[in-house]
């Protein structure tokens, strides 16, 4: 990474505190009790689909800066989480929806073109990631759903629709609770952040989802404005690399890590960057009803 780069980094960071994550592109891990999924006849089925993961948003999200949520909004339910242009919510689906699942690949940008496809069919498309449901299968899929319904008789309802549409191994399926939510903040040092003996609170931090689509997504840094807080119960994933925190120490957690190098930052930003600003970068994590449940991964700007 380019020192002049990181000075300038430390420069803005005077009175100011960044996150940083582990490093790697780690699968988050299963969701819990994650139930796997009936066998059907098409690959791109049930034999890989085993649900989906992440419930819908809001369909126009608020405008980068425009909006903040207050610390306590569920982001396990990012439907009151991500509030629209018009100040509005969606309806939740935290505790589970049915589905019209229509295939499930590894491949993310192929999931995102079948969702798109069954929008253009006139379908409420939804793409989701399996961990992060408990009903779900927990191997990582990306799933596309033609809907999501309150009640099993709804989605039958609308079974042969969606099957008349050109999907014929479609079928309904029962997503479960919703874990966890995957997304990334992202911290350029103008963050206010508050730091305590027990936890971390990253204040109206930008952040964008990342494992999903539906209708309106927003595909880009800071589409949404929240606030976070990791603290003694938050874990790094059992697949991140936690050899890409700079200063990181064996036996950390994340918060031992964020405070070591919060006070190293504030006292001796010379050691800090050292070896690059530890607590700079773009980080991708599950979260739950406000609270970083663990680290995925931690990335750096092109």
């Amino acid at each position: 990474m380019r020192k002049e780069y990181l000075i300038a980094v430390t420069v803005l960071m005077t009175t100011v505190l960044v996150l940083a994550g582990c490093g790697g592109t780690a699968t988050p891990g299963s969701a819990a009790a994650a139930a796997s999924v009936s066998t059907a006849a098409s690959a791109n089925s049930a034999a890989t689909l085993g649900g989906a993961s992440g419930s819908q948003v809001a369909s126009s999200g608020a405008a980068t800066g425009s909006s903040s949520v207050a610390e306590g909004y569920s982001v396990g339910d990012p439907d009151s989480m991500f509030q629209d242009g018009a100040g509005a919510f969606t309806p939740s689906y935290t505790e589970g929806f049915y589905g019209i699942w229509v295939g499930a690949v590894k491949d993310q940008d192929q999931a995102v073109k079948t969702a798109k496809e069954l929008y253009s069919k006139g379908f409420e498309s939804f793409m989701a990631y399996s961990p992060e449901w408990d009903h779900l299968n927990d191997e990582a899929y990306f799933c596309v759903t033609a809907g999501r319904y309150e009640t099993e008789a709804k989605a039958k309802a609308a079974l042969d629709s969606v099957k008349n549409a050109g999907y014929k191994d479609a079928y309904v399926k029962f997503s479960g609770k919703r874990s966890f939510t995957t997304i990334q903040y992202i911290n350029y040092g103008q963050t206010k952040y508050e730091v305590s003996e027990d936890k971390v609170l990253l204040k109206n931090i930008g952040v964008k989802e990342t494992k999903t689509w539906y209708p309106g997504f927003k595909d880009e840094e800071n589409a949404y404005l929240m606030n976070l807080v990791l603290d003694k119960t938050t874990v790094f994933d059992k697949d991140c690399s936690v050899d890409s925190f700079n200063n990181y120490k064996a036996g950390d957690t994340p918060l031992t890590w964020f405070q070591r190098n919060y006070k190293l930052m504030n006292e001796d930003p010379e050691e800090y960057i050292k070896y690059g600003p530890a607590l700079s970068g773009i980080f991708e994590v599950g979260i739950d009803g406000g609270h970083i449940e663990m680290y995925f991964g931690s990335y750096w700007w092109d």
